[in-house]
């Protein structure tokens, strides 16, 4: 079931096999005359809505495989779009953003490189489609692990080359998939970021605050209260003093235009964790967690991707940090920032989604020429 949620060619099959039956049938009979013998394009077209559905496998570049791991409390259930021919193959490991995530949102992407004899391994986060166990919002270090235990599978893999597995991640993953490189520098080859890496989890909230509030019509007094109460309970959280002021300030705001504007990137009076207890340390986790000095240490190849018009994440400030890092010659990393792309890469959405042109190419030209295929 799980390759039959994910798999775009067989949906693509499945959609066209079922629109050339919707044809066919629909012009069986001539309209207003059931009692004459059916059309003859009826049934061509039924057999090349069967071809459809036979023709999709054999032609494909890749086919798939099921591929389950552990990491301790977490049972990782995902598929190995694996290129045809002979091995062994580099990888790429796809982790993921934020919150819950199937493995289905990253196959178009996994499909583009296992066109270019890169295979890719795709899973569903933990707690999250078939993989059990765990919870989707658990530590940096347990989903960096979870990035870890899916590299070394691979390594396993009879087709797969251990030495060039390499991870690609985005939003979130900017800062667990440098994390799980840091853990087995040796056993990851490469990495691929896009929107993310160079800011930290606070710079984020900050900056999605600001522009929630932007996109609301808040004036900049607004903004300008709403980004210092944030700072006010972050110092709370790292210190623990002045939670009774803090909470009492908090209550006497809520009802402005502002407080309501943030729509949960503020918390209410209630939801303040008190310093010290088990949400407080979890978030804190998160709060003070920075991904850059670990960048800094690590060497191997690294590609970073952002979008210029980014209102999740604060791409000009990551851009700004990476590049710092991109100046030393030694290093194998490239940044590149694509003009009018948003937190995804897209340039546009409607009627259609768009990505920048160039921009998978790029991608998978970069990891090519790191591998060596």
């Amino acid at each position: 079931m799980a390759l039959l949620s994910t798999d775009p060619r067989l949906i693509g099959a499945i959609l066209v096999g079922a629109g050339l039956i919707t044809i066919s049938v629909s012009s069986r009979w001539p309209t207003g005359d059931q009692s004459k013998s059916p059309r003859g394009p009826s049934f061509a077209l039924a057999a090349v809505a069967v071809a459809a559905l036979m023709w999709v496998y054999p032609t494909s570049a890749y086919h798939l495989e099921p591929i389950a791991f552990e990491n301790q409390a977490a049972s990782l259930q995902g598929t190995l779009v694996l290129p045809k021919g002979e091995g062994p193959f580099p990888a790429v490991v796809f982790m993921h953003g934020s919150g819950p995530e199937r493995r289905g949102v990253s196959f178009h992407l996994a499909d583009r490189f296992a066109r270019a004899d890169v295979a890719a391994l795709i899973y569903d986060k933990r707690g999250t489609g078939e993989s059990i166990g765990g919870h989707p919002r658990d530590s940096y270090r347990d989903l960096a692990a979870d990035g870890l235990a899916a590299v070394r599978q691979l390594q396993k893999h009879p087709s797969i080359d251990p030495d060039r597995i390499g991870l690609w991640g985005a939003s979130e993953a900017g800062w667990t998939a440098p994390l799980t490189a840091s853990l087995a520098p040796d056993q990851v080859a490469f990495l691929v970021i896009v929107s993310g890496g160079g800011a930290s989890p606070e710079d984020e909230a900050l900056y999605s605050l600001r522009t929630q509030l932007e996109n609301h019509d808040i004036p900049l007094e607004g903004i300008e209260s709403a980004l210092k109460l944030r700072r006010r309970i972050n110092s709370y959280y790292r210190s623990g003093e002045g939670r009774t002021e803090l909470l009492a300030s908090i209550s006497r705001i809520e009802a402005t235009t502002w407080f309501i504007a943030a729509n949960g990137h503020l918390p209410t009076e209630s939801q303040v964790y008190e310093h010290g207890s088990q949400e407080w340390r979890a978030h804190m986790a998160f709060l003070d967690f920075d991904a850059l000095p670990l960048l800094q240490e690590i060497q191997m190849p690294m590609l970073f991707i952002h979008g210029e018009l980014d209102r999740s994440y604060p791409a000009a400030q990551s851009a700004a940090r990476l590049h710092e890092l991109e100046s030393d010659q030694a290093r194998d990393l490239r940044v590149i920032t694509y003009p009018r792309a948003d937190h995804n890469i897209m340039t546009r959405r409607i009627p259609w989604p768009r990505y920048p042109d160039g921009y998978i190419e790029q991608m998978v030209s970069w990891v090519k020429d790191r591998v060596g295929t």
